[in-house]
């Protein structure tokens, strides 16, 4: 069944959307634990409630620029 609510957000002047089915839940930003020898857009780990979580940062995915993270990362 479809919602037809989604997950919107913005990188540069590009909007993206994700069905919120995809969406298990949004957290601030934590404490990141790099991981050697990973692509450049695989910023590192976190450990979440004891899972081993992979941060992928979009920006660097999709080639945009970085920005410095904040409390709205």
């Amino acid at each position: 069944m479809d919602s037809n609510k989604y997950f919107t957000f913005k990188v540069e002047e590009d909007y993206y959307a994700l069905p919120v089915e995809m969406i298990n839940q949004i957290i601030g930003i934590q404490s990141i634990t790099s991981v050697p020898n990973q692509p450049n857009y695989l910023i590192g780990v976190i450990n979440l409630r004891g899972m081993i979580i992979p941060i992928v940062d979009f920006r660097m995915r999709m080639n945009f620029d970085t920005k410095e993270y904040n409390d709205r990362t």
